[in-house]
């Protein structure tokens, strides 16, 4: 049988990253996409969270997806109670050569701040350390 762990890549530790977004309602001025972030290629999405620190006004919701979509999540209701967290990513998303990452408001926001998370695995990005494997 193959034994792959002498291979450097496949025993380097990979990395987790998270990126955060704080969103006051004023940096909103419609319904347009607001760009968060732009992921690299190559990863594996596992978490996105929206947080409403401060609620927005009646019915507000948000999309978090790629270019507009609501691959993260749909329709997260944004006006509820202050310090909610919203963690519905259930299936982990392939970036595959990259992806930008928009909010997408249901109404242009006139109270709130909110913050939108996602946390993804960079596999072929090291951290350094090895892991122990057998002679």
């Amino acid at each position: 049988m193959p034994d792959l762990t002498r291979v450097s890549d496949n025993n380097e530790k990979k990395t987790i990253s998270v990126v955060a977004a704080v969103v006051e309602h004023g940096q909103v001025s419609n319904t347009d996409n607001v760009v968060l972030w732009n992921i690299p290629g190559r990863c594996l999405i596992t978490r996105a969270y929206a947080v409403t620190e401060v609620p927005g006004q009646a019915a507000l919701t948000a999309d978090l997806g790629f270019a507009g979509g609501n691959e993260l999540m749909n329709d997260v209701d944004l006006d509820g109670t202050p310090n909610t967290v919203d963690d519905v990513l259930t299936t982990p998303v392939w970036t595959g050569t990259g992806k930008q990452v928009t909010a997408n408001f249901s109404a242009d926001p006139t109270a709130g701040r909110f913050v939108f998370m996602i946390e993804y695995i960079e596999y072929t990005l090291g951290n350094g350390k090895l892991l122990n494997y057998s002679a």
